[in-house]
């Protein structure tokens, strides 16, 4: 049985961190795979901070595509870095009264403001302009009669379930309500 403070070394050898002086000197950290206790230091390789550094540094937020219930072979793809600003945005839009909020109105704003193309078995739609149909795309607007963006959403989605479906969708790819990862440090 291990306790939160026992640790495995990648050669199976085990340590109790308690057991450790406080002051105890800081051991670099070993790069490639640790053979045994006389393995050297690869100092070849970037440091701790550089691997953050490039990480941080990769885009999170790819867009998703998601599946328009009913209407067969469309997807709409949605960029998933939503920011709260945004949020906080689309939901005074939504706005009914002071303290409630249009639940399809705000479901039509996210797929409206987060759609980044419209596709048909595979093959992304163009408007007149040769740019990607969106909800917000004037084209689309003409062709579905509405004079918003949310409104294209609601009426490309078809029925008010699906719309808040795909709205949800969306905020989930972007971390919103999700729930941090646990990781077991044994």
């Amino acid at each position: 049985m291990t306790s939160p403070t026992d640790f495995q070394f990648e050669s199976g050898a085990r340590a109790d961190l308690d057991a450790l002086p406080a002051d105890a000197p800081h051991e670099p950290r070993r790069r490639g795979p640790v053979e045994d206790e006389t393995t050297a230091l690869d100092d070849d390789g970037p440091s701790d901070l550089e691997m953050i550094a490039t990480d941080v540094k990769q885009k999170l937020g790819e867009p998703v595509p998601i599946k328009v219930k009913g209407r067969p072979g469309y997807t709409a793809w949605c960029r998933t870095n939503v920011e709260s600003g945004e949020i906080s945005k689309w939901r005074k839009i939504a706005r009914v009264k002071r303290e409630q909020i249009d639940d399809v109105k705000f479901a039509g704003l996210i797929l409206a403001y987060t759609c980044v193309a419209i596709h048909k078995n595979g093959k992304r739609l163009l408007g007149e302009d040769e740019e990607p149909l969106t909800f917000r795309h004037p084209d689309l607007l003409d062709v579905l009669k509405v004079r918003s963006a949310a409104d294209a959403a609601k009426a490309f989605f078809g029925r008010d379930g699906d719309l808040d479906s795909a709205a949800k969708t969306v905020l989930a790819e972007s971390g919103w309500g999700d729930d941090a990862d646990v990781v077991d440090p044994t």
